[in-house]
């Protein structure tokens, strides 16, 4: 699937047109007039750079927002994060929040030359970062850019969804310059790469959904999903219409069907996405050795994952303990400590989050006890707190070997996509951002597909917040503050007679 965003095609160098037509197609350092004392970053890891002088921010962003982003350019022009030891992080988002400004200060500019050249030596610095396959492309994340649900590189369909309605926008604006016209077309081309070849499209229920972050098994952070939704439609919007894509189509039947999965309403809140990690633990009651063979995380008849053995990780079906090892049969676990636990990674999007394994004893009068982990909600916290082992299963084999299958249970499956937190500090309060986004893109879409399950949902998501006040678990947090957002649907809810569909 690719949009042409122009009539005219040229041969493709490293992915851009050989032809540029742009602001600044000679040397930018002769455009801007500064002298660049390091060589370009290939990538996205931190340096410590002299900086660049580049224009302003406008007043859209204001000293809070500017805090927290702490924006400082490196000297090939690329907006980067400023750390606390002063280096810089080449972040890949940042050029979409930069570039965005800038193209909001140009339609009111009464000399926009610096601009142009700001906005044209900031593209070809990201275009100098991405990675091509095939014609698509990618910017990948890497581990300092902090993103905690992944591990070693990998894209981020937000951002790819961002920097495709971002480069279409300015190919409009910059219509003779092909680099940034086969950009557009690159990085919209890639939210349609499959999860299995490396990209962001999930294959869900026959249809396909974009991942935030494409783990293992079935994410879908919801508002990752809802806003690269909406870029991505904006993109093919302007080149006739998202509902010639079949992608964007499937995306929003896939939303649609997994869409009550994120409602949570003991918390009266919003799941933040469709998976966790879950732990459980094998324990023989007088920590006698024992072994473990073929240990399987079940998610249907015909999807299941094997577990990696010693390492821990939140993302990842993991079995760890102490000095535990594998045999030299492979398939069989040694746990010489009489302990081990599981860390098995569920998905709301799976009928089944089961764990089976074969327990084989060193003793004949062995016994053990299956435990699970069980917590609790707590607003801030992104994950389950004040957590306690519940034993499921006591088990005495019999034989050699014994079968042992535990289903993850509801009490601990009910947090399982856990609820969005007011962990965000914005102005010294803390803020519940996510839920919001929620409501307010869920409308958006319901204006623009006319599905009303989506309204119907984004209300009930806002009343939800109406209740914040009277719902134990947040009767400490501050609901004096409504996002600007969202102000329409809370409008419409607090009405006497509020509309419907």
């Amino acid at each position: 699937m690719v949009l042409l965003f122009s009539s005219r095609r040229t041969k493709l160098v490293h992915g851009f047109s050989s032809k540029s037509g742009c602001v600044a197609n000679i040397s930018p350092v002769a455009k801007v007039g500064y002298e660049w004392s390091k060589p370009m970053s290939s990538d996205c890891s931190v340096q410590y750079p002299t900086g660049r002088s580049m224009p302003s921010l406008s007043k859209k962003f204001s000293k809070d927002t500017l805090d927290f982003y702490r924006f400082h350019f490196l000297e090939d022009g690329y907006p980067g994060r400023l750390n606390d030891d002063g280096s810089i992080y080449a972040h890949p988002i940042y050029p979409v929040y930069v570039l965005n400004d800038y193209l909001f200060q140009l339609k009111n500019s009464k000399s926009p030359v610096k601009l142009k050249r700001a906005i044209d030596l900031i593209v070809q610095a990201v275009l100098n970062r991405v990675e091509n396959r095939a014609g698509a492309l990618f910017f990948m994340y890497d581990q300092q850019s902090g993103v905690s649900r992944a591990t070693g590189s990998h894209p981020s369909g937000l951002t790819q969804a961002y920097y495709a309605d971002l480069f279409s926008r300015l190919s409009m604006v910059m219509p003779q310059c092909e680099k940034v016209t086969n950009a557009a077309e690159g990085f919209y081309a890639s939210l349609s790469v499959s999860t299995e070849q490396g990209g962001v499209a999930r294959k869900l229920h026959g249809l396909r959904g974009i991942e935030e972050v494409p783990l293992d098994q079935p994410d879908l952070v919801l508002n990752g999903w809802l806003s690269a939704l909406k870029s991505a439609m904006d993109t093919a919007d302007r080149q006739g219409g998202w509902m010639r894509e079949s992608f964007l189509k499937e995306n929003v039947e896939l939303l649609e069907h997994m869409l009550p999965e994120y409602d949570h309403e003991a918390t009266l809140n919003s799941r933040y996405s469709l998976s966790s990690a879950v732990s459980i633990r094998i324990q023989e009651r007088t920590k006698a050795p024992f072994s473990i063979h073929s240990p399987l995380a079940v998610y249907s008849q015909a999807q299941k994952r094997n577990f990696t053995v010693g390492r821990k990780g939140h993302w990842h079906n993991t079995l760890s303990g102490p000095r535990i090892e594998s045999s030299p049969e492979k398939e069989k676990i040694n746990i010489p400590a009489g302990t081990a636990t599981f860390s098995l990674i569920c998905s709301r999007a799976h009928d089944v989050n089961a764990l089976k394994f074969d327990l084989l004893s060193s003793v004949d009068s062995a016994e053990y006890d299956l435990e699970i982990e069980l917590g609790c909600y707590d607003p801030f916290s992104a994950a389950p707190v004040r957590k306690k082992w519940v034993v499921k299963q006591s088990i005495k084999p019999k034989g050699d070997a014994q079968r042992v299958r535990l289903a993850v249970p509801p009490d601990v499956y009910d947090l399982v996509g856990y609820p969005t937190n007011f962990l965000k500090s914005i102005g010294g309060k803390q803020r519940n951002v996510y839920h919001f986004i929620h409501i307010n893109r869920l409308w958006q879409l319901a204006q623009r597909t006319g599905r009303s399950a989506f309204s119907s949902v984004s209300k009930r998501w806002a009343q939800y917040a109406l209740q914040w006040d009277e719902h134990p678990i947040y009767k400490s947090l501050d609901h004096s503050y409504i996002p600007e957002k969202i102000p329409r649907i809370i409008d419409a809810l607090r009405s006497p007679n509020p509309h419907t569909d």
